[in-house]
């Protein structure tokens, strides 16, 4: 609870200070552990072969979702950039919450502009991030264009289109580190992908944690923790 400042024009500059009436957050103990079935996200898909549909992860959904992350040695001590937008999974499920239920630190670039994010990256020395091929690109002519000493860089995921095999060439010849193509949905992400030290270029990989993939009649069926 906040004590409302005075914001008329001319007003002294107002300072935050907690009202008196609030509790103090340290009488109400320690807090409450998550109920792994509770409601946590909701998100709605692409819409691809129909409407969008409201997909709910729960608590579960999202733990299972970080632990996937242990395929790319992710580790608290890594440093996550994330441009890509949060109304999607890949931003807020794999960038942004997974990033933190693993203790990472996250840096966030409000709207994708390849300088700004190069810029950004620079400056944070960030080590991993997420983008959809058309970034990428994005990113590369920059670099070309206008390079940044970029040194922090250990490992980019790219994935929802066609990643293709010279454009992971050409990422890694200019940034020094893998470029690796990965496969996730709303549902759950990431599901399927390469690792820096088992890559195949040209495939999505393989699954991810416990994560289990089976083609029924053409359509792909996959059962894990971090599955929706």
């Amino acid at each position: 609870y906040l004590a409302q400042p005075d914001l008329r024009i001319g007003a002294a500059i107002p300072s935050w200070e907690f009202d008196d009436s609030a509790r103090d957050y340290r009488e109400q103990g320690e807090l409450r552990g998550a109920d792994p079935d509770a409601p946590a996200l909701l998100l709605y898909t692409s819409g691809t072969t129909a409407r969008p549909k409201g997909v709910i992860h729960i608590q579960r959904t999202l733990a299972g979702n970080a632990s996937y992350m242990g395929a790319w040695e992710f580790k608290q001590d890594d440093h996550t950039l994330l441009f890509t937008s949060m109304a999607h999974a890949s931003g807020a499920i794999m960038l942004l919450m997974s990033s933190l239920w693993m203790g990472a630190t996250v840096t966030i670039v409000p709207v994708f502009e390849a300088g700004a994010v190069l810029d950004t990256w620079a400056r944070s020395g960030a080590t991993f991030f997420m983008a959809l091929p058309t970034m990428v690109r994005a990113l590369l002519a920059e670099q070309r264009l206008q390079p940044r000493r970029i040194t922090s860089g250990r490992l980019a995921i790219c994935g929802g289109d066609a990643v293709s095999v010279p454009m992971q060439q050409e990422y890694a010849d200019l940034f020094g580190h893998p470029l690796v193509e990965g496969f996730g949905m709303t549902e759950g992400l990431p599901v399927l992908a390469n690792r820096p030290d088992n890559n195949r270029p040209g495939s999505m990989g393989q699954p991810l944690g416990d994560v289990e993939i089976r083609v029924v009649d053409g359509e792909m069926w996959l059962r894990g923790r971090g599955i929706a």
